[in-house]
């Protein structure tokens, strides 16, 4: 089990994090200064009141008024997909070379010790979480994987699959298989998975709605979808893309990335012709993409940003530049986590109110 030591500073920033507090007002501040909880501060580049009143850095430095990034780990190259719950960050690092074995592995999310948790993993990509467990694609081990997150031994949920992403729900796990299939088992039951679709090769993220299964089709550039309990055929929602990568879906909407086309798109859950809106475009090799509740996320993996974008249409904010290939992404509790592929890290933005 290796272990390493990265992060410290960032417990004190979590603790920060209470943005929306108004300013108290500003008289008896010397010029340039705001009062906030009782101090005056400069928003410039105050850690606790980056910009705003309340919005702390999560260790990171406060610079003309924007958080700056925070290292939470670092490991082998090719980290990809990332995980986050109310106390640690998973992610999974495929390892130094095409073919090689990788790592999944957890650091708690104010900083400090991150630990393999699985190691000897052949190329482990997807990830997903429940409240117990953790569960991964194995690309080259044709495997789909699970393990406590606490840890223990990794226990192989199914074989024989070309899985490269996963969710799960409730008691059920489902996942793309890069054959050309979309799969589903119930968690702890035995034989062998179902198939809820099968087509071209190619399918890669994968997201859940409240009611379907949504993917996109890296080879046919496709956005699909299918009922999460099987129950009818796959829909074409969106067609005309070149290698679209990674999907999120809310309530109303699925977006995704297209890693050749360099945009970021979004269009209604139920699809239909020209229904997609271009969100972003010139992006660079755009990759993961999430979403919250006023935004839409995504990495750029070439040009090395952290975006994001109003769900509702305008300007494009970077939170981050100069990243090592930044890969997928997640938004969790006012901050913003992703991998950086090339460099093997885990780094963590406070997301701006």
């Amino acid at each position: 089990m290796r272990a390493t030591l990265l992060g410290m500073g960032l417990g004190a920033g979590l603790g920060a994090l209470g943005w929306g507090c108004a300013p108290e007002l500003t008289a008896g501040c010397p010029e340039g200064l705001v009062a906030c909880d009782g101090a005056c501060v400069e928003v410039s580049s105050d850690a606790a009141h980056c910009g705003v009143c309340g919005h702390g850095c999560l260790g990171g430095e406060c610079v003309e008024g924007t958080c700056q990034p925070v290292l939470l780990a670092t490991g082998p190259t090719r980290a990809f997909d990332l995980e986050v719950d109310a106390t640690s960050v998973y992610w999974t690092t495929l390892g130094p070379a095409t073919g090689s074995v990788g790592d999944v592995s957890s650091v708690p999310r104010e900083g400090g010790v991150s630990m393999t948790l699985a190691a000897d993993q052949l190329a482990p990509r997807g990830l997903a979480q429940d409240a117990e467990n953790l569960y991964w694609a194995n690309l080259n081990g044709t495997t789909v994987m699970q393990m406590p997150k606490g840890g223990g031994e990794p226990v192989v949920v199914a074989s024989g699959q070309t899985a490269r992403d996963v969710a799960v729900a409730g008691s059920t796990l489902y996942w793309t298989n890069d054959g050309g299939s979309v799969m589903r088992m119930a968690l702890g039951a035995s034989g062998m998975p179902e198939i809820l679709f099968e087509g071209d090769s190619g399918p890669d993220g994968i997201a859940l709605g409240e009611d379907h299964v949504y993917w996109v089709n890296r080879n046919t550039g496709e956005v699909m979808r299918v009922p999460r309990d099987g129950g009818g055929p796959g829909e074409l929602l969106f067609t005309g893309g070149v290698e679209p990568t990674d999907i999120a879906v809310d309530a109303t909407h699925v977006y995704w990335s297209d890693v050749e086309t360099d945009e970021v798109l979004r269009m209604p859950l139920e699809g239909g012709a020209g229904t997609e809106t271009v969100i972003a475009e010139g992006e660079r090799s755009p990759f993961g993409v999430a979403v919250d509740a006023s935004h839409v996320f995504w990495v750029s993996h070439d040009s090395g940003e952290v975006n994001r974008a109003p769900l509702g249409g305008g300007p494009k904010e970077a939170l981050a530049r100069g990243q090592d290939g930044p890969r997928r992404i997640v938004v969790d509790q006012g901050a913003v986590y992703w991998t950086n592929h090339e460099g093997g890290e885990v780094r963590v933005v406070a997301n701006p109110p």
